[in-house]
């Protein structure tokens, strides 16, 4: 049983959630990982509450649960050369070494 200390606590799912070995694993693999080793009371909640307030992994979340709007078509120019967009898409390397095509939208 770990002593009952926050910073400890802290401490120590920070060097389970950062290790090498694991990769950030989430808060339910944290929680078993956490479980295999340690115990103290409310350490499932300590495991969600650090995960959740885990800098890097709050910053690059893309939330999935929500549903996209609806498509809308763009409205069309009034005259030429009006609205232009450009990317470039990739494609695998030709016989000739090409790999890119620069798209022009007018």
């Amino acid at each position: 049983m770990v002593p009952n200390t926050d910073y400890l606590h802290t401490y120590l799912i920070a060097e389970v959630y950062s290790r090498q070995v694991t990769a950030y694993p989430g808060k339910t693999k944290t929680r078993k990982l956490m479980a295999d080793q340690y115990y103290w009371p409310g350490l499932p909640s300590d495991c969600d509450t650090y995960v959740r307030n885990y800098r890097t992994c709050r910053r690059t979340y893309i939330p999935r649960n929500k549903t996209p709007g609806l498509l809308h078509p763009l409205p069309i120019s009034e005259r030429c050369w009006q609205h232009v967009s450009f990317n470039f898409k990739s494609f695998p390397t030709d016989k000739k070494g090409f790999d890119n095509v620069f798209v022009v939208v007018n």
